[in-house]
């Protein structure tokens, strides 16, 4: 990663401790010939395009989590599996968050 991208992912890193996400895989960044992908789920490892950059911290910060929810949940994208696990995430959150249990 350049100056910038190290900055932002640092920034990233820094919001997913604030919020106590445990991110568990290792990030990189890649060029993608196809640029409208933001990332990538590959080998156990966060994949981030450079372009997503350009997008700022929050760009950055929901491309870690889809990858990461992928790597844990298995799922393809645009698939039901992958929305059951963002899904069932969500509620457990709130869950979490309120104390009321399903």
């Amino acid at each position: 990663p350049d100056a910038r991208q190290k900055y932002i992912l640092n920034r990233a890193n820094a919001f997913f401790e604030e919020v106590d996400l445990k991110i568990g895989y290792p990030i990189s960044v890649a060029r993608f010939d196809d640029k409208q992908v933001t990332g990538r789920a590959h080998d156990g490892e966060v994949v981030l395009s450079e372009t997503v950059f350009k997008h700022g911290i929050r760009a950055v910060v929901l491309t870690i989590v889809e990858e990461v929810a992928h790597l844990e949940s298995e799922a393809a994208d645009r698939s039901r599996g992958m929305q059951n696990y963002l899904l069932n995430q969500l509620v457990t959150c709130l869950e979490n968050k309120h104390g009321v249990f399903l």
